[in-house]
């Protein structure tokens, strides 16, 4: 922006120059982009096996506490197992609510990768990178 907002005495020089703060910037956005959709990437990896536990404990909640019962098994004898299924879907539940707000910040991300770009570097300064022209 502060390319923009100078007062150059060509307008061809002007021209030129945003032209190349433009490219340059460009570059870094993109570069940052294929970070974050290398993120997602992952992110997307680890969901999916978060996924799979919890339908893995809900198979397991059929075929080891609600068959058993049907079969006319002594449900103290099924309670324990049923306890420790409970236990691993609150696990499964926190970690799949975690990829729910994981996945809405990817995509918010990935929306605007321009603005997110932005914000990195105004609460990063450090990470601000020269421009030379």
């Amino acid at each position: 922006m502060l390319a923009r907002e100078q007062q150059y005495g060509n307008s061809s020089v002007e021209v030129e120059t945003v032209k190349q703060i433009d490219a340059l910037v460009f570059d870094k956005v993109r570069t940052y982009e294929a970070a974050i959709v290398e993120s997602a990437a992952d992110f997307a990896a680890n969901a999916g096996d978060d996924m799979t536990a919890a339908k893995e404990i809900g198979f397991a909640l059929a075929e080891e506490v609600r068959q058993p019962l049907d079969g006319g098994a002594d449900p103290n004898a099924v309670a324990k197992r049923f306890e420790a299924l409970r236990r691993d879907a609150e696990t499964a539940l926190g970690a799949l609510e975690r990829a729910e707000r994981e996945a809405e910040w990817h995509a918010e991300k990935l929306a605007d990768p321009y603005t997110g770009y932005s914000t990195l570097m105004q609460r990063y300064p450090i990470l601000r990178p020269a421009l030379a022209i």
